[in-house]
């Protein structure tokens, strides 16, 4: 199963944005799931890049960034079956 997140669930940098518009959005490469997610840099909406097995993993980690023209803000973002 393909995952897809849209925006509204990344509710401090949706916060962030419009507080300060015109930022992007961004993965952070730490943790060992960021390389299994793709995230729009203009909208937030985040896709899985593989189909994902809670039955292999229970929970997926991975911190999005927004950087707005005058904030940075960065989320810890979990998915769990």
């Amino acid at each position: 199963m393909k995952l897809e997140l849209e925006r509204i669930f990344l509710v401090s940098a949706t916060t962030s944005e419009a507080a300060d518009p015109g930022g992007t959005y961004s993965i952070l490469s730490n943790g060992s799931d960021f390389n299994l997610f793709t995230i729009n840099p203009l909208t937030g909406d985040i896709i899985s890049n593989q189909a994902l097995s809670f039955d292999n993993q229970e929970n997926y980690q991975f911190d999005v960034q927004y950087i707005g023209p005058g904030v940075s803000n960065i989320l810890k973002k979990s998915i769990l079956d």
